[in-house]
This record gives structure tokens, C-alpha cells and sequence, in this order.
């Protein structure tokens, strides 16, 4: 295994990694707000029983268990985000790879310049559907 591969998998290591430590979290999150939302429950339906009056939800709770509830929002700001990485990322590969000297050493290098062009539109379609996503959502149902 060469110099330059031991980096690309160190790299892909590190992506891996970090990945997972997000989804790990978002699971914990989640988790908690779930579990909240069911003891809330729980104790309402205790109450219920009993004839008691409901009790009152914790302030903090409901604020959590009301953003938790709105994915949409979250999954419109993670389209906007990857579609603004995905097109300056497209952006610079095109860009270098055009821009890349005619020498022996980067023969062909040229000849990847459309490669960019993946990226560009992936991350242009998530911006698209960013756009169209948020006037639907001001539009209404």
C-alpha cells in the first residue's frame, strides 16, 4: 500500500467516523424525545383513570417535543446545506480540472473536467427542491 492510499483511507476513516458520531447523536435526541413523549402520556392516562385532572406538560417539554416533531424543517436545511456543498464542490472540480497544465505527469486530467459537472447538478436539484419545499410549505396544504 502506497504513501497516498494510507491518506485516502485515513480520510475515509475519519468521514466514516464522524458520520456516525452525527447519526449516533440524532438517535440519542430522538430517544430522549420519544421516551418524554411517553411518560407525559403514561402519567395523563394515570390521571385519566383516576379521575383526576390532567396534569400540566413542563414548558421544556413541550418546546421539545415540538421541535422534535418538525422534520420537514430539518430536512429542508439539510437539503440546502448539501446543495450548496455539493454545487461550490462541483464548481471546484470542474474549475481545477480545466484549469489543470498540459504536462506528461497530468496527462488526462483534462479530460475529467465534465466530472464536475455530477456534483453541479445534484447540488443545484437539492437547492431546487429547497426552493420548492419551503413555498409549499408557506403555500399551505
Amino acid at each position: 500500500m502506497s504513501y497516498e492510499h494510507v491518506w485516502a483511507v485515513i480520510a475515509i476513516l475519519t468521514f466514516c467516523i464522524w458520520a456516525g458520531l452525527a447519526i449516533w447523536s440524532r438517535h440519542l435526541r430522538e430517544a430522549k424525545r420519544v421516551a418524554m413523549r411517553e411518560m407525559i402520556h403514561r402519567e395523563r392516562m394515570v390521571a385519566l383513570e383516576k379521575g383526576q385532572p390532567l396534569p400540566e406538560v413542563p414548558a421544556d417539554a413541550a418546546s421539545s417535543i415540538e421541535r422534535g416533531g418538525d422534520t420537514a424543517s430539518w430536512v429542508s436545511r439539510a437539503s440546502l446545506l448539501a446543495g450548496l456543498a455539493l454545487t461550490f464542490a462541483g464548481i471546484g472540480l470542474l474549475v481545477s480540472f480545466t484549469l489543470t497544465p498540459n504536462r506528461p505527469e497530468t496527462a488526462g486530467l483534462g479530460d475529467l473536467a465534465s466530472m464536475g459537472f455530477l456534483p453541479i447538478f445534484t447540488g443545484v436539484g437539492l437547492l431546487l427542491f429547497y426552493v420548492l419545499d419551503r413555498r409549499g410549505r408557506r403555500l399551505g396544504p
